[in-house]
């Protein structure tokens, strides 16, 4: 999978370039060879931003990128807190992100209080339980949220139906029991 994401994204760097050489030939040829230079510079620097973007994405995200997918959620961070780990991996039409927070003990027990004391809280004993299964019983623009507890963890999760067609989104707060770890996932399949 991530060797044809690299083969679509080197063919994506070959297209464009080949493109930015055409429109200074183009230029060039019809007399105008200094307007064909700075606009396959403009429009060179230009993907060349995308590219940098695109690439640095996960180095880029930030506090604030976090806290603002968890305030979706309802989640606050009263206290600070420490990027662990983020990653995001994108395919044709498949894009999941995860992160992992060090939280403050409070803002732990606050959030597991949040969790616990929600209408729809329930508690799985089994191991890998508590995934909704009843997704497609759903209407477009509907979001859902699930709050549940299993052996290892709290989990808070929220499910929006997009459109009729279109995948859609499911994200996931875990609270290890154990350690103070808050993990987000962000999934659309």
């Amino acid at each position: 999978m991530v060797g044809v994401q690299i083969l679509i994204e080197l063919l994506f760097v070959g297209f464009a370039s080949g493109l930015l050489v055409v429109l200074y030939i183009v230029l060039k040829k019809l007399g105008y060879p200094r307007l064909g230079i700075s606009l396959a510079t403009i429009a060179g620097l230009m993907f060349l931003f995308l590219t940098i973007i695109i690439v640095f994405n996960d180095q880029l995200f930030s506090e604030s990128d976090a806290q603002e997918l968890l305030l979706m959620h309802q989640v606050y961070l009263n206290d600070q807190f420490e990027i662990i780990s983020n990653k995001s991996l994108s395919a044709l039409s498949d894009f999941y992100h995860t992160f992992t927070l060090e939280i403050s003990a409070n803002d732990k027990s606050r959030i597991i209080s949040e969790i616990k004391e929600s209408d729809n809280f329930t508690i799985f004993t089994k191991p890998n339980t508590g995934r909704n299964t009843h997704y497609n019983s759903y209407k477009t623009g509907d979001t859902v949220f699930w709050n549940y507890e299993n052996n290892d963890e709290y989990i808070r999760e929220m499910f929006i139906e997009t459109r009729k067609g279109y995948a859609p989104i499911w994200q996931f707060i875990h609270i290890d029991k154990d350690g103070k770890l808050l993990v987000f996932e962000d999934i659309v399949e």
